[in-house]
């Protein structure tokens, strides 16, 4: 994610990061995100498939970056609503959203458990969850107050992966349904290295969340198609797109001239 490797910068992170994950299952106890059941290695002649999905992954990832930054301009560019009355009509809208279905919003732990978890889900609940989730995360974040887009990320790529599969095994005789844990692992990976571009961090990640290798292969394939997907269609990284609408605090006793141009940059 920083775009390099040095290797005092990596040891001291591998080192920090050994540490605090230690002690936090002393805690918590020693156990992953998501429990996942062990899971068979996919043939490797479905290879094909995963890579096809990763390819669609990518023009997915690229499409939630611009409507979280499409989200994030037009609510900062409607004139004369102040920005805390932006964030409780946004607010209102999710709390709408909860009400009719609490796992169409939040960070989406519950329903990526539910569906690694091997709990089948309806197409349409999926479709609609999908959909849901497409909008609500990059809709709260144009909300401009404290929030995130990484668990989300991985709740859209779970629900992606299972659809994909419905829809493979729609059109493809015989029945598929063992592909779709594999598959919304490897959307989880897939869809958060194409949005984030950082495909190593992403297969990592995913694997230490869900405690399995199995779909390693797929993984590899789908998460390298996705970002390859990304890069052609020019979507920048969303982390590196949100670090540069960030407003600039001019320095002390300055004439504000970063701000200016801070403001600048970010209307284009």
């Amino acid at each position: 994610m920083t775009k390099s490797f040095r290797l005092r910068t990596v040891l001291a992170t591998v080192l920090a990061t050994a540490t605090a994950v230690g002690c936090s299952r002393l805690i918590t106890g020693n156990h992953p995100d998501f429990r996942v059941e062990p899971l068979a290695s996919p043939a490797l002649s479905w290879l094909p498939l995963f890579v096809v999905f990763g390819l669609l992954t990518g023009c997915l990832g690229a499409a939630y970056n611009r409507l979280v930054l499409g989200f994030l301009d037009h609510v900062r560019r409607i004139p004369r609503i102040p920005t805390v009355a932006k964030a409780t009509l946004i607010g209102a809208l999710i709390g709408l959203a909860t009400f009719v279905e609490p796992l169409a919003t939040g960070g989406g732990d519950a329903l990526t458990q539910l569906i690694l978890g091997g709990n089948g889900i309806a197409v349409t609940a999926v479709i609609g969850l999908l959909a849901l989730r497409f909008i609500a995360g990059p809709l709260s974040y144009a909300a401009a107050v404290p929030g995130g887009l990484f668990a989300p990320l991985l709740a859209v790529g779970t629900l992606w992966g299972v659809l994909f599969v419905a829809g493979f095994d729609a059109m493809w005789p015989g029945d598929h349904t063992s592909l779709a844990v594999p598959m919304a692992i490897v959307g989880m990976a897939s869809f958060f290295g194409a949005t984030v571009r950082a495909p190593v961090t992403a297969i990592v990640l995913v694997m230490e969340m869900t405690a399995t290798t199995s779909a390693a292969v797929p993984m590899l394939a789908a998460t390298a198609a996705a970002v390859l997907v990304a890069e052609m269609l020019r979507s920048a990284p969303i982390y590196d797109s949100l670090r540069d609408r960030m407003p600039v605090e001019p320095p002390a006793g300055g004439d504000g001239g970063t701000v200016k141009r801070a403001n600048e940059n970010d209307h284009g």
